[in-house]
Parts: C-alpha cells; sequence; structure tokens
C-alpha cells in the first residue's frame, strides 16, 4: 500500500515550519542583542580604557588629576588674559561678599589690590567694613597692600571695622608692618571713638592701649578728635555704660571729658554703676574723684561703696565684701537710677 505523502506522520508539518521559522528569528534576536553588548562594551572602553582593575583605577585617577591641573591652568591663563578693569572688579566684588577664594583667584591673577571705586574704597575697605576676616588675610598678605588708604571720606579699613564692630577683622589690621598710628582730623575721628561711640566693647578692648605718637603729648587712649572730644566722653554722651566702666580701668585715662558724666550718677545716687567701676577697678586719679564728689554730695552709701575700691595696673582684681555690702544698701530704695541702666551693668558684671 502506498502511503498518502499528506498522511505521512514523518512528513513535517506546515505548524513546525512556522515553529521553526520563529526560533530563526529569536536567534537572530540574540546575535543582534549580542552583538550591541559588544559594541556598548567597546564603547565604553574606548572612553574609560583602563578602568577595569584597581591598578588601572588608580592610573585613571592619575589621568583625572591631570585633566584637572590642565583645566586649572587653562583658567589661570585666561584669568591672566583677562582685561585689568575686570580683574579689578570681580576682586572687589569677591572681597565685599567675603569669598577668600575667589579674592586670592583674582590676586594671584594679577589683579590691583589697590583699586578703588568711585568713592575711593578698596577691595579692604570692603572686606573690613563688612566683617570679612579670611578675605581681609588674603589681601593684608599682598606686599603691595595699601593698608592705611583712605575712602573720599577719610575713613580708613580700620577705621570701618572699628566703627562697624569687627574685632576680628582690626586685630589683622593692626597686625600689618606698615599700619599707621590714626591721625584725626576734622572729618574722621579715632577709631577707638568710632568703637566707643557705638558700643563696640570688643573692639575697644582691642584698641585702647595702642600707643599714640612719639611728638603727641596724648596716649592713644585720650586722643581728642576736633570738634568732638575723647573715646570716653562720647561713650558717656551715648549711655555706652560698659564701654565707660571699660575706659575708665585705663591706668592713664584722662577723665576730664567724663567728669560731667561722673558728676550725674554720684547725684543721682547710682550704686550700681559705682560697684561696677568698683568691681572692674579703676585708676587712682577716677578713685579719687568719685569719693570726692560723694564726700561733697554727702553720699554715705557710695563712700561706703568706694572704700572697697582696688587699685592696680590692669585692674582685672574683684571687691571685698565691703563693697558689696555697701552696694546692697545703697540700691535698697534707689528710684533715680536711669532705665535700663540696671540691667546693662548687671550683664557687664556677670561676664567680664
Amino acid at each position: 500500500m502506498t502511503l498518502d505523502s499528506t498522511n505521512n506522520p514523518y512528513r513535517p508539518s506546515s505548524d513546525h515550519s512556522v515553529h521553526q521559522s520563529g526560533q530563526n528569528n529569536n536567534d537572530n534576536r540574540i546575535d543582534q542583542s549580542n552583538q550591541r553588548a559588544k559594541r556598548l562594551t567597546s564603547l565604553k572602553n574606548s572612553h574609560f580604557p583602563k578602568a577595569h582593575t584597581l591598578k588601572d583605577n588608580q592610573n585613571f585617577d592619575k589621568e583625572k588629576t591631570s585633566v584637572s591641573r590642565f583645566k586649572k591652568i587653562k583658567q589661570t591663563l585666561t584669568d591672566k588674559f583677562l582685561p585689568q578693569n575686570e580683574q579689578n572688579k570681580l576682586l572687589f566684588f569677591a572681597a565685599d561678599i567675603g569669598d577668600a577664594t575667589q579674592v586670592k583667584r583674582w590676586v594671584d591673577a594679577g589683579a590691583d589690590v589697590n583699586w578703588h571705586d568711585k568713592d575711593a574704597v578698596s577691595a579692604l575697605h570692603a572686606a573690613a567694613r563688612n566683617g570679612h576676616v579670611d578675605a581681609a588675610k588674603v589681601l593684608l598678605s599682598h606686599f603691595d597692600i595699601e593698608v592705611n588708604w583712605p575712602d573720599k571720606d577719610g575713613w580708613t579699613p580700620l577705621y570701618w571695622a572699628a566703627n562697624n564692630g569687627h574685632a576680628d577683622v582690626v586685630i589683622e589690621l593692626l597686625s600689618h608692618p606698615n599700619i599707621a598710628t590714626e591721625q584725626p582730623n576734622y572729618e574722621r575721628p579715632t577709631s577707638l571713638y568710632a568703637a566707643a561711640k557705638n558700643g563696640h566693647l570688643d573692639v575697644v578692648k582691642v584698641l585702647y592701649d595702642q600707643e599714640g605718637p612719639p611728638d603727641r603729648k596724648y596716649h592713644y587712649v585720650n586722643t581728642p578728635s576736633p570738634f568732638r572730644g575723647t573715646a570716653l566722653k562720647v561713650a558717656a554722651r551715648n549711655g555706652r555704660v560698659d564701654v565707660v566702666i571699660e575706659l575708665l580701668s585705663h591706668p592713664k585715662i584722662d577723665i576730664d571729658d567724663a567728669k560731667e558724666f561722673l558728676d550725674e550718677f554720684v547725684a543721682n545716687d547710682n550704686a550700681d554703676f559705682i560697684q561696677a567701676i568698683v568691681i572692674k577697678g579703676c585708676s587712682k586719679e577716677v578713685l579719687k574723684y568719685l569719693r570726692d564728689k560723694a564726700n561733697e554730695a554727702g553720699k554715705p552709701q557710695l563712700l561706703e561703696i568706694l572704700k572697697g575700691g582696688k587699685v592696680s595696673d590692669f585692674f582685672s582684681g574683684y571687691s571685698n565684701t565691703v563693697a558689696f555690702g555697701g552696694h546692697n544698701k545703697a540700691y535698697n530704695g534707689n528710684t533715680d537710677v536711669p532705665k535700663g541702666i540696671l540691667d546693662i551693668v548687671k550683664n557687664y558684671l556677670y561676664t567680664h
């Protein structure tokens, strides 16, 4: 019997042909995926040819460092070829906002550290008035810096820093070898005057023992400003009690400008103020003047406090229990103390 080819079980069916075709397509897709993966690997290796082993990674880091160094050199060259006026403005802006890194960048690029704007304000002025001590340090390290340059109003960087209460900048400025002892004029008083006027006690402590010029009869703490008087006078006039107490402790203080202020405190039986002076310590002149005034005004409570007054070179010691007893007696029932003065004095006593 002849078998019909259509009924032959060994003859591949049409379904099997479809299955074989699909298998071939899958194989093709796998091949394509493999080829694509090889291309990606090749592409990756072309960009990162040495990023496979630890040793290769170290070499790759060295390459990155070299690239970074090249970019830095390129940036430096770009900075140096920038117009001088643009460099100066960028330096000024960096100092004004306190970006010490950028200040160094533009100083290294060759910017003029003494360039100033239309108001004669330099980069050092900008750093000093805003209290940017790190930026100021970079500028002060430059060999050509004009540390005493005055702006159009005669304000130096030192005056700006003192006026705005930036003691750390004042310290840096005073450490510069070319800093000049101030000569007050009709436009600008001393930096100590500015600090005392605004109640910047930390700045006063830094400034008040600076020696004046040899040809001047005044110690710096007593240097008067035209039409303004001394630091002690302006502190007394503006009610800067903590500054007044600090200045009165200076062994060379001249109290002539503060006598009116001291008379008022004695007349008002202001025991807290007198007690603060006694605790802080004061010059012999101050102590004698207060005793004489208290005696003239008939103030036995204040005299009792003043008996415990301590006199020494820089007066860091404290009074004895006699003074505290006098303080307690004088304080009871005292109604003539100006508003807020007790809190100011008490705060000063507890923090100094």
